[in-house]
């Protein structure tokens, strides 16, 4: 005797991803997680440009009120020539100074391409110049860090 075939209700597949949904996946994750990585970092980046750029507005300005100072001195030597191209630098560092407080860090850098493109041989020097001054800052830090370190406290005959 033969039992009749019933079959049981199987229950349902659930649809399995397939391997290519499965890597789409890991790859959207993963271009996710890289473009919120990169927000993160360009708006770290964009905070510690504008507290740098307001720091080097501050010490512009200083050197613009410095300036001011030395022009006042000379007018009381009636040193009245050189007290006025000293009294034009202040406003130019003033100007400088208001520049860097207004303008947000894509509107510079528009700017410096613009002026790249109209006065390459300026943009060329300021970079240089910039470059020298950046170097001997550094020159000079090191030989206090080396004065610094080579004596540690103690003298010769201690």
């Amino acid at each position: 005797m033969t039992m009749p075939e019933t079959s049981l209700p199987q229950p349902p597949v659930a649809a399995q991803p397939t391997t290519r949904e499965q890597v789409r996946d890991i790859k959207d994750q993963a271009f996710g997680q890289a473009r919120d990585t990169l927000r993160e970092a360009r708006d770290r980046a964009t905070s510690s440009l504008g507290e740098s750029k307001n720091r080097v507005a501050n010490q512009v300005g200083e050197i613009a009120s410095a300036f001011r100072e030395v022009s006042g001195q000379l007018r009381s030597h009636e040193q009245s020539r050189i007290a006025g191209l000293t009294e034009s630098l202040a406003g130019h560092a003033d100007q400088v100074a208001s520049y860097l407080r207004d303008r947000d860090g894509e509107t510079m850098l528009r700017d410096v391409e613009q002026l790249a493109r109209r006065q390459p041989a300026l943009v060329i020097g300021g970079a240089l110049a910039i470059g020298l001054a950046a170097g001997r800052f550094l020159k000079s830090s090191g030989h206090r860090r080396r004065d610094d370190e080579g004596y540690g406290g103690m003298h010769d005959g201690d």
